[in-house]
This record gives structure tokens, C-alpha cells and sequence, in this order.
């Protein structure tokens, strides 16, 4: 055996060795902002708290407000990809930081002139912005395709408890699969489907999401934001108040729902989970203290270490907004105890 062999070889195992028995080596994610209140980046600090995913939303209305002539072309004259990406993916590859982007939103060119919220009329015209997208920002390697579909504010029309809303979804997820496929073989395509409660449920979503032909879209991942006002304890049982709920506690029965209607092989992206300090605020009425927030965050990232089926968690947020108190930090940049927790896992 060569001698780098013979390194590569050790080094692998000293790379297993490091983790906890029973660790499961996930993506350790997070939403914040480019910029810090002060102007500068926010990268270092990323970096810094050991952050190794920035998530980023990519709006389809925004980037192509006009039918692009050549929509499969990233430099077609109608994308207008905006400098705020640019500086995004900059600032990322300088701290060896990933991006996962995620892409939304319908032009009404595409939708009929509806809300953004509409889905596109023909899936298609979805996978070539999606790969548009990839031959953009080469180095990104995980796209979602939506966040939250399961919300008529996000994906509509979503009526509740139907099966229509996810039957439509399903044809731009699987849109999505080929246009990003085609662009790069080794991209990872999540199905940004679902959330602790939905109009249309996640266990429903799940079950529902198939295409006309009944398959399953073709995807890689499941994105779940599975925010809970319990401690995170994956022993708990689902709500008994509530048993339509999947939250952290309960992504032990989400994945077996998810590979039951979607293939043995399907992983959970976590792409949304945190929990406020403070005070409640206009999105969410449970808080904890800032204290107790540490407590959760480290507990939160023991549970899914464990939890092989978790391929990554994104950590809402960096910053605290308005009187939405999720942040590691406050607006002023004052450091929680969960920055520290933060960074201190080692996922």
C-alpha cells in the first residue's frame, strides 16, 4: 500500500473514532443574514460558531420576472440573479462554508398571473430555472425545491385536508429532480414539503405527494421544519392532543411515514428548527429563557447525532429579529448562552 494510502486509510478512522458511539455525521446548517448589523459580513462569524451550511432562498419571481427566451441559459437577458446571491456564494467560498439554496416563488408568466404563492401551470418551466440555478452557482450542490409546501402561503392551491395541493407539488418537485440532474449529477434535490402542522398535514402530505401515474417524484431528501414548544426527547409519542403533529420528537415516526410512500433510502433534511427567548412573538407564542434555549439547542443536536436518517438540521437563526427572539445573538449582536452551546457541537 502507498504511503498517502496508508494516510488517507488512518486519518478515515480517526475521523470515525472522533464521533460519539452511535453518532450519526450530519450537516451542521444555519439561516442568518450576508451582513451584520454594522455592514460587515456575517461569514467570519459563521465560521467562527463552526457553521458548515448557510441556507438561502432563491425566488423564481424575483430572478425572472419576465419568460426568459433561453430559460435553461443563466446569462439569458430575463435572469436577473441580483448581487446579494453573488455576494452570498463570494463570502461562502472564502470560509469554506456550503450553501444550500432554496428555490421558490412562481412569476406570474409562469402561473397564470396569479400570487407568487401559485404554483407554475407546467412543472417544466420549474426545472429549467432549477437548472438555470445549478449552472449559476456551480459549487451548490443541494437545491430544495420549495420550503413549507403544505401552507397555501407558500404553495397554492393547498386546500386543506385535500389531495390536490400535494398532487400538484409532486410534478414540480419531480420538474425540479430532472432540470437539476440534468445540470449536475451530483446534486441533491429536497423536496421542501412540510412542517409540524400544515394545512394539509405532513403525515397527508407525505401520503399524498405521488404524480399522476401514482409514483413517488424522484428526490434525494425530505425537508421537514420541525419546530416544538416540547424539550427535545425522541421517546416522546406523538401529541395526543394533536396526533396529526410531526415535531422533532416525533421525526422517528415522520421517516418511517416518508420511506413507506417514498423509498427505503429517504433521509430527513431538518432545514428549519429553533426556539424563541424572551417573549412570544406574531409567528410563534411559545418562549423559553435564554438559559433553558442553550439547554435545547445541545439537546436538539444529541437527538438527530442519533438519528441516522437526518442528513442535517438548519438552526433558526443567527439573529434575533423584530420581536421574533430565535437568534444565537440579539439584534445588537449581544451573544446568547445558545452561541456558545452552538458552537461547541460538533455535528
Amino acid at each position: 500500500m502507498h504511503l498517502f494510502s496508508r494516510l488517507t486509510l488512518i486519518l478515515a478512522c480517526l475521523c470515525v473514532l472522533a464521533l460519539p458511539a452511535g453518532a450519526n455525521a450530519g450537516i451542521k446548517s444555519i439561516w442568518g443574514p450576508a451582513t451584520l448589523p454594522d455592514g460587515s459580513s456575517a461569514f467570519p462569524l459563521y465560521k467562527k460558531l463552526g457553521v458548515e451550511d448557510v441556507q438561502w432562498v432563491v425566488p423564481w419571481t424575483s430572478v425572472a420576472p419576465t419568460k426568459p427566451a433561453n430559460p435553461r441559459d443563466p446569462a439569458d437577458p430575463a435572469y436577473s440573479w441580483g448581487p446579494d446571491l453573488d455576494f452570498v456564494m463570494a463570502e461562502a467560498a472564502r470560509h469554506r462554508i456550503q450553501v444550500t439554496l432554496i428555490l421558490n416563488t412562481a412569476p406570474g408568466w409562469a402561473n397564470g398571473g396569479r400570487g407568487s404563492n401559485f404554483g407554475p401551470l407546467n412543472a417544466a418551466d420549474f426545472g429549467d430555472f432549477a437548472f438555470a440555478a445549478s449552472k449559476k452557482y456551480p459549487s451548490v450542490r443541494r437545491f430544495s425545491v420549495w420550503s413549507e409546501a403544505g401552507r397555501p402561503s407558500n404553495f397554492a392551491p393547498m386546500p386543506e385536508g385535500k389531495r390536490s395541493g400535494p398532487r400538484a407539488f409532486a410534478k414540480v418537485v419531480d420538474a425540479g429532480y430532472v432540470g437539476l440532474m440534468q445540470a449536475n449529477r451530483r446534486n441533491v434535490v429536497i423536496a421542501g414539503a412540510s412542517d409540524t402542522a400544515g394545512d394539509v398535514r405532513p403525515a397527508q402530505f407525505v401520503k399524498w405527494m405521488k404524480l399522476p401515474n401514482g409514483k413517488s417524484p424522484r428526490f434525494h431528501w425530505w425537508s421537514h421544519n420541525a419546530f416544538s414548544a416540547r424539550f427535545p426527547e425522541i421517546k416522546d409519542k406523538p401529541f395526543k392532543s394533536a396526533p396529526f403533529a410531526r415535531d422533532l420528537n416525533d421525526i422517528d415516526t415522520f421517516i418511517k411515514e416518508v420511506r413507506r410512500h417514498h423509498g427505503k433510502k429517504k433521509k430527513l433534511w431538518i432545514s428549519e428548527y429553533g426556539i424563541q427567548t424572551d417573549q412570544p412573538s406574531s409567528v410563534f407564542n411559545f418562549f423559553v429563557s435564554r438559559r433553558v434555549q442553550a439547554r435545547w439547542l445541545s439537546a436538539t443536536y444529541r437527538l438527530v447525532r442519533r438519528a441516522p436518517y437526518v442528513a442535517g438540521l438548519g438552526w433558526y437563526r443567527l439573529l434575533d429579529d423584530g420581536d421574533q427572539r430565535w437568534g444565537l445573538y440579539t439584534g445588537s449582536m449581544q451573544a446568547k448562552p445558545a452561541a456558545t452551546a452552538f458552537k461547541r457541537i460538533k455535528y
